[in-house]
């Protein structure tokens, strides 16, 4: 039996003063959620003199907005309560759905999906049941890392092409729609 979910859920509950560990690390996260580009590529746009080696936020002020917002929903802005469930949610998503032991089996899922969809697809009546899928993916997503695994999702296109379309997003990292919802909303209005 798997005790890691039920441990981290007891914990969460009875020893709430550890939980600022994952509003730590989500906040952490958060840092690598927006893209970045190298500054070269930058100085070539800008010809800025300030410009550090290194690589800097695409959405420089979005970034600054929503770290700001992570601190107010866990409670570091002076006078402002922290968000109720916040911590336990996230305790749940990271230790339940998005646990590396299961994706593996969540990936087979979503590919029986897809197979079943594509077997039908000949055959079915406008009444179909079939879903399709896209994924919008920020070319510059370091969270779930674009370019290690861009490939793999592209074959899903090639073999499911009737259900299935990955749409990179240039310039664009994993909270993107945080950094531009406008390019993010059009490309969803393309795609249905």
């Amino acid at each position: 039996m798997d005790r890691i979910p039920s441990t981290f859920a007891f914990v969460s509950r009875y020893l709430p003063f550890l939980n600022f560990l994952i509003a730590d690390a989500y906040t952490e996260a958060g840092e690598y959620a927006f893209g970045k580009i190298s500054n070269i590529e930058e100085e070539k746009e800008k010809d800025d003199e300030n410009i550090t080696s290194g690589s800097i936020y695409v959405y420089p002020q979005q970034q600054q907005e929503t770290a700001k917002e992570f601190d107010r929903l866990f409670g570091r802005d002076i006078g402002i309560k922290k968000h109720p469930t916040l911590e336990a949610g996230i305790n749940s998503c990271n230790w339940g759905l998005l646990r590396g032991s299961q994706l593996q089996g969540h990936r087979d899922t979503f590919r029986a999906i897809l197979q079943k969809n594509e077997a039908t697809h000949n055959t079915t009546s406008s009444t179909s049941t079939s879903t399709n899928f896209v994924v919008l993916w920020g070319e510059l997503d370091q969270s779930v890392p674009f370019k290690p695994n861009f490939d793999i999702v592209q074959k899903w296109q090639q073999e499911f092409p009737n259900y299935f379309k990955v749409q990179p997003l240039v310039k664009l990292g994993h909270e993107c729609m945080f950094e531009n919802s406008e390019q993010v909303g059009q490309q969803m209005l393309e795609n249905l």
